[in-house]
């Protein structure tokens, strides 16, 4: 991971404890999310590649549907099935390359197999939210080449936030991850894949305090 990056990963990690611990000082509070349609994330995404001899970095554009629960209890932070806060019930790419070569890279996710998010803190001082961080839990993403067929799955973690720090969460920005190898050719074992990058959040998803 480029240095610019762990500073940045390490920045919010330091916030995101600082704000989990206020959160728990007023656990029965709730987090109310609107809308309650499906959202879209899209934009460019890295998938770095790394088998310990090279690394290779696949762009693709990417396009995911999230679906979110209408009210979250801060006090199911990090647990499930309390704490789970939506889903990815869909994913599209296209257009992905490595230098000049073409790959697939495929989502595994559908409408009947979702890939459930786990609430895990807020960013901001209360009664301001101006960040979630959550975790897409056991993501399958396989690369394909005319050289390789490869799966690798994992946990994803994000921010749903504003540039600026608002309140209308317009954009989702991955944090530090690392998918390991679960089968295919011919990437070895001890191989994994990391996602990178931040996607455009459509419609912007409004996060308010909902107090008991």
């Amino acid at each position: 991971m480029h240095t610019t990056m762990r500073a940045a990963v390490a920045a919010c990690a330091a916030a995101l404890l600082l704000a989990f611990a206020t959160g728990l000082a007023s656990a029965q509070t709730a987090i109310r999310i609107r809308p309650n349609e499906t959202v879209r994330n899209s934009g460019t995404l890295s998938f770095t590649y790394n088998d310990g001899m090279r690394t290779a970095i696949i762009t693709c554009n990417v396009a995911l549907g999230l679906r979110y629960v209408r009210e979250m209890r801060k006090a199911f932070a990090g647990r499930l099935p309390e704490g789970q806060i939506g889903n990815i019930v869909s994913a599209r790419t296209g257009g992905c390359r490595q230098l000049m070569t073409n790959w697939e890279v495929i989502f595994l996710v559908n409408e009947m197999n979702p890939i459930p998010l786990r609430y895990d803190a807020f960013l901001g001082v209360l009664p301001n939210i101006t960040g979630l961080l959550i975790t897409a839990l056991e993501v399958g993403i396989r690369i394909r080449s005319p050289n390789a067929n490869c799966l690798y799955q994992g946990d994803l973690p994000f921010l749903v936030g504003e540039a600026g720090g608002g309140q209308r969460f317009d954009q989702k920005t991955f944090l530090g991850n690392v998918l390991p190898w679960r089968e295919g050719a011919a990437c070895p074992m001890g191989s994994t894949l990391e996602v990178s990058g931040t996607l455009a959040v459509e419609p912007a998803i409004e996060v308010a305090l909902a107090a008991d």
